[in-house]
């Protein structure tokens, strides 16, 4: 007899822990497939750019080094499409494949993004002698933006992934704590982007012009806010991956940063401050306000669901009044009912001789113990008790 071929296992007959490594495997793989594609695109958008932007042929100047760092991202971005479609079981999620990917292309875009981004290197953006900042190469300034933040949620989704005490922490807060690494990310920007400002334009001795000093005054608020900021945030990550953050912490820390950004944005990005001109300041300014509002947004909805399930779980409201009430008002209650809804009474047979047959009759009798729990009621009950006797004696003298 021929051996018969095994049918190869399916869904239901895998075992709990495939099906639990298959359901990591798309949530938290596949949505960073997508964004290594949009790495990719970007990163192709920049290195077309920067070739416009080369200078004189020989020299390794701010130009050529924006060049290498958009064909090294390029090329990470390009092999980490392909170790997902040809090896994803060596490439995706170990460490030697797509986190040396990751965190290789994220150091080449900081060191990247600080040179093409600069003012006075007049890549992307240029600077005027008031201080202003101006676009100048719309595709290099956004393609490096968009690098930098999906390779940035990229190294935060593997992190997260890969950190065995964040899986409560990926469990019940994923979405906020990648909005915390956002906050973290726009935070180490406006800080590097104000220091640079600060020196740029001569802010320590106060600046040459009245514009300029103004723009100093806003422009220490924006140092301060992204010091703040990053330390703020970073230490909350930390806590947060360490599981020893409390969800009433993050709101008091989420609600101050919301504060935070909110006075920064009327006082950096208003009234000829440092952020008033399109640029890294403006933009991180503002991507900080958006984030720290969606972060409030998420812990108010999270404490209305907790503050629901409570209400759930505690009893009703009624056996709640009938367990505080006193003794008093359950007899008088009690006593109210029972003069509605009399008991009823329990009839006990009797025997009667008859002289005459010589045969017993059976009698009805009334309880000799009344059971009513009122005055009027026993008082009713001795009167029936009264007139059945009665009715007995007659009965007994006819016989």
């Amino acid at each position: 007899m021929g051996k018969k071929s095994e049918a190869p296992p399916s869904s239901e007959s895998a075992s709990p822990l495939q099906q639990d490594s298959d359901n990591v495997t798309n949530y938290t793989q596949e949505p960073r497939l997508n964004v290594w594609v949009c790495l990719f695109a970007a990163s192709v958008i920049a290195l077309t750019a920067s070739i416009a932007e080369l200078g004189d042929v020989g020299t390794f100047g701010p130009a050529e080094w924006v060049l290498l760092v958009t064909a090294v991202s390029s090329f990470l971005s390009l092999m980490a499409l392909l170790g997902y479609r040809f090896c994803k079981r060596k490439f995706v999620g170990t460490f030697w494949g797509e986190g040396i990917a990751a965190y290789l292309s994220l150091l080449f875009w900081i060191g990247g993004i600080s040179v093409a981004l600069a003012p006075q290197r007049g890549l992307a953006v240029t600077s005027t002698a008031a201080g202003l900042n101006f676009v100048i190469n719309a595709n290099l300034y956004f393609s490096c933006w968009l690098s930098f933040f999906c390779n940035a949620y990229i190294c935060a989704s593997w992190t997260m992934n890969h950190w065995k005490k964040a899986e409560k922490i990926i469990r019940e807060m994923s979405s906020r704590l990648a909005k915390w690494w956002g906050l973290l990310i726009t935070s180490i920007i406006l800080l590097v982007a104000s220091a640079e400002f600060h020196y740029s334009q001569n802010c320590v001795s106060g600046g040459a012009t009245t514009l300029n000093q103004d723009a100093c005054k806003s422009n220490k608020f924006a140092v301060s806010l992204g010091t703040f900021g990053t330390l703020l945030t970073l230490v909350t990550i930390i806590l947060a991956h360490a599981g020893i953050f409390p969800f009433i912490i993050e709101s008091i820390v989420t609600l101050l940063m919301f504060m935070l950004y909110t006075a920064g944005i009327s006082v950096i990005t208003y009234n000829q401050g440092s952020g008033t001109s399109v640029g890294n300041i403006f933009f991180s300014t503002w991507a900080g306000f958006l984030l720290s509002l969606l972060l409030c947004l998420d812990c108010y909805h999270v404490y209305m669901k907790q503050r629901a399930e409570r209400r759930a779980d505690s009893p009703p409201a009624e056996k709640k009044r009938f367990l505080c009430c006193s003794w008093g008002d359950n007899d008088s209650e009690d006593s109210d009912n029972d003069e509605q809804q009399p008991s009823p009474r329990k009839k006990t047979p009797k025997k009667a001789s008859n002289p005459r047959k010589g045969q017993t009759l059976q009698v009805q009798s009334a309880p000799q113990q009344p059971t009513p729990v009122t005055r009027k009621m026993s008082m009713r009950s001795s009167i029936d008790d009264d007139e059945f006797a009665d009715a007995r004696d007659d009965l007994e003298l006819k016989l």
